[in-house]
């Protein structure tokens, strides 16, 4: 199972940046490795058993039905049949197969080290293609009409800096967690890269949850650690400012970016497109999965809002699907932040660390959704990494109901 979940984080995130260019045939490649994983799942029926129907699925399995119905009407229905297949063995994958998978807080650990092996690989390779091809790695940002002044955001192998950025911000609290765990070297490494990538793609919504997350694991894990938390805190951020001396660039104006921070980077253009679509087909929407094609589907030119997508996951949901099915999901997630929460607080010292940085990497994900459009992505860079924290947070959650025993972390 762990070379598994290793080769499928690896593929998500490095195939379609400037090593391998997608050309294709990155669905059947992702299916596979979905397939590869609840293929493991299964064979390991033989030791352990199902696990009982919670919320959770009843929850998916209405969504990912309408989502099949959507077919009926849909605007792309072939779009529609495959981004519904891929969600589906994500779901699959996932919250049953890794779900029966992992017994034990042992197993969660083995699972969340495989992927910050994969994590560490993948900001070696972009830190390395810095030094060798500097130029490439900041990249001079343009929208439509709307042109971006001149500064560059660092985006490394990746085609958009917003992708590197947005996944910086939601893996940033395991990252720190990590470190804090095992300092060393290789730790340390992956830290400053992640947080170099952070800062430096200057992506304003990823710079935003990124610190809400990384403040909420110091603030809920500061109880026993907080001297060393702080130390770390104040480390990186002087190594920031000390990168803005030595190389100036001017962080505070290349995040804020005045000329476009009122129209939150042009896309207020596209939600109030997305509004008023909803609106004309409120209950149904127009099928799962079309997001990307409908405003060139209804001949929408934009000024300002950059992209195919609404940069926006729920009113991309509701775009889908309709008002109702992004509210119930939305609502059902925000009741999971919030009784999680309740549930940490009454957490001893064993596993709390890492139960709160799942956590708080689990908001930073939610949160960068209202901004980008990815929960629903299957074969995206982010929905693997973040629901598969979603679960191990479920898990953990569980395992602390059970009289304590030690494993390893």
């Amino acid at each position: 199972m762990t070379i598994a979940i290793i080769i499928t984080q690896a593929v998500l995130l490095f195939y379609g940046t400037r090593l391998f260019p997608v050309l294709g045939k990155l669905d059947e490649i992702r299916f596979g490795c979905y397939g590869w994983i609840i293929l493991c799942g299964f064979l390991a029926l033989r030791r352990v058993k199902l696990r009982k129907i919670l919320f959770l699925d009843l929850l998916a399995c209405g969504i990912l039905i309408f989502a099949f119905l959507s077919y009926v009407y849909s605007i792309h229905p072939k779009l529609t049949l495959l981004r519904s297949t891929g969600n589906l063995l994500l779901y699959v994958a996932i919250f049953w197969a890794l779900w029966i998978t992992c017994r034990n807080p042992s197993d969660a650990y083995k699972l969340i080290k495989a992927l910050i092996f994969v994590w560490f690989l993948y900001y070696l390779i972009n830190i390395i293609f810095l030094f060798i091809n500097p130029e490439d790695s900041f990249n001079l940002m343009t929208e439509n009409t709307y042109v971006i002044e001149s500064y560059k955001r660092f985006g490394g192998i990746t085609t958009n800096p917003n992708s590197i950025g947005d996944f910086s911000a939601i893996i940033l609290p395991l990252v720190f967690w990590n470190f804090q765990r095992k300092p060393n070297v290789l730790s340390l490494f992956l830290l400053c890269a992640v947080v170099f990538s952070f800062f430096y793609s200057f992506s304003r919504n990823a710079f935003v949850c990124g610190v809400i997350g990384l403040c909420i694991y110091l603030y809920l894990s500061t109880q026993r650690q907080g001297a060393f938390l702080i130390v770390c805190a104040t480390f990186l951020i002087v190594l920031m400012f000390l990168y803005v001396d030595l190389f100036g660039l001017f962080l505070p104006q290349s995040l804020i970016r005045p000329e476009s921070v009122y129209i939150l980077g042009g896309r207020l253009e596209g939600w109030e497109a997305a509004f008023g679509l909803i609106n004309d087909h409120p209950i149904r929407g127009y099928g799962f999965g079309v997001e990307d094609v409908i405003f060139k589907y209804y001949g929408y030119d934009f000024q300002t809002h950059a992209g195919a997508a609404v940069h926006n996951s729920f009113l991309g949901l509701a775009l889908q699907l309709g008002w109702i099915t992004a509210v119930v999901f939305y609502s059902a997630f925000i009741g999971f932040l919030i009784k999680s929460l309740a549930k940490i607080s009454q957490l001893g010292s064993q596993s709390r660390l890492f139960v709160v940085a799942l956590y708080a990497s689990v908001l930073s994900g939610f949160l960068t959704s209202i901004l980008e459009s990815w929960i629903y992505s299957a074969g995206g860079v982010f929905a693997f990494p973040f629901f598969v924290c979603v679960m191990l947070l479920m898990k953990m959650l569980e395992f602390n109901k059970e009289p304590l025993v030690t494993y390893a972390v």
